[in-house]
C-alpha cells in the first residue's frame, strides 16, 4: 500500500507514480491511500486511521511525518511495524532514528539531483535538444 502526500505537490505525484510502476512491473495491483492534504503527521494519522489493515503487509509512505502518524494508528488498532507489516518513508529526517523501531527511510541527494538538472538544461540551452 502506499500512503500519498499532498496531490498538489509534484514530489508526490512523483514518489505515487513510482510506486504505482514499480508494483505493475512486479505483476501486483497498486493501493494508494489518498487521504493527506499535507506533510503532517496528523494526515498519516487519519491515513492510519482509513486504512484497512487486512489488505496490506506493506506501506511505503510519501515522507516520514506520515510515516509517524500512520504507525501511531496503527498501533491503537492492534498492528505494529514490523511485526505485522513493513514501512519505509522517504526524506530521512533527523528523527527517523529515534523511531521505535528505528524506521527505513530514503534519503534523497537533493545537491545531486540539482546538479543533473543543471547539466541537462545547459546541455538543451546549448544545443537546442530536449531530453
Amino acid at each position: 500500500m502506499h500512503v500519498a502526500g499532498p496531490s498538489t505537490r509534484n514530489e508526490a505525484r512523483e514518489r505515487e507514480r513510482g510506486y504505482r510502476d514499480a508494483m505493475q512491473s512486479a505483476g501486483l495491483s497498486p493501493q494508494v491511500l489518498d487521504v493527506a492534504n499535507d506533510w503532517s503527521s496528523v494526515s498519516g494519522y487519519r491515513a492510519g486511521e482509513m486504512a484497512e489493515p487486512a489488505t496490506f503487509t506493506a506501506v511505503f509512505v510519501s515522507n516520514d511525518e506520515l510515516v509517524l502518524g500512520f504507525i501511531n494508528a496503527m498501533e491503537r488498532r492492534g498492528r505494529r511495524a514490523p511485526g505485522d507489516f513493513s514501512i519505509v518513508g522517504v526524506d530521512d529526517m533527523p528523527a527517523a532514528a529515534y523511531f521505535s523501531p528505528p524506521l527505513t527511510t530514503m534519503r534523497l541527494d537533493f545537491r545531486a539531483l540539482g546538479f543533473a538538472t543543471f547539466k541537462m538544461l545547459h546541455h538543451q540551452i546549448l544545443t537546442g535538444e530536449r531530453a
